[in-house]
């Protein structure tokens, strides 16, 4: 099949999304989308060596879609989205951390500080994307926990800027995170 043609199909495609927040401001937001098994290249399994693609992959994705704005720094112990040239670090990350399951596998990245993160927020945010084989087809997932965002605060009385986060970063979230698991499901489908 052509890659338009697979690309539509994809397209079309529904994503499960799941968005709440509780009364801390505590944010769990995911996005999945079930590839059928018969779109995957004949022979397709899950490696060690393809989870570990999926952090960079999706912050190729993030850059791309920011128009470069964002840019991403890698170093030994850290992970960090940047404000392009001014090195603004927005969210920063522990390196990644794989667990395979169930015949695939989960990347997570644990959420360590930057600007967008609620000042004295508890520890255990994470970003985590996930490959997970069902009798469905291929599970490609993105899920955003225990999140603190600091336009959010952490005091339940303040209704505005939690509104104010659930229509701004959250929606960028949302935007990002659909693009992500779309193409990542085209990649998986056509080899590349």
């Amino acid at each position: 099949m052509a890659v338009d043609a697979r690309w539509e199909q994809i397209r079309r495609l529904p994503i499960d999304h799941t968005f709440t927040t509780s009364s801390t401001n505590e944010v769990y937001s995911a996005q999945w989308l079930t590839v059928p098994l018969s779109w995957l290249p004949q022979g397709f399994h899950l490696t060690e060596s393809r989870l570990e693609t999926l952090g960079p992959f999706y912050f190729r994705r993030l850059m791309a879609l920011s128009g470069r704005f964002i840019q991403v720094r890698e170093e030994e112990h850290e992970i960090c989205f940047e404000v392009a040239l001014v090195r603004l670090p927005l969210l920063c990350f522990a390196p990644a951390q794989t667990t395979e399951k169930q015949g695939g596998g989960t990347v997570c990245y644990a959420i360590t500080g930057g600007l967008m993160l609620a000042p004295g927020a508890p520890e255990g945010g994470m970003l985590c994307m996930s490959l997970l084989p069902t009798d469905a087809g291929l599970r490609v997932g993105m899920e955003v926990q225990q999140y603190h965002a600091r336009i959010a605060g952490t005091d339940s009385t303040r209704r505005f800027r939690r509104w104010l986060y659930e229509m701004t970063q959250a929606r960028l979230h949302h935007i990002i995170a659909n693009d992500f698991v779309r193409q990542l499901a085209m990649a998986l489908v056509t080899g590349r």
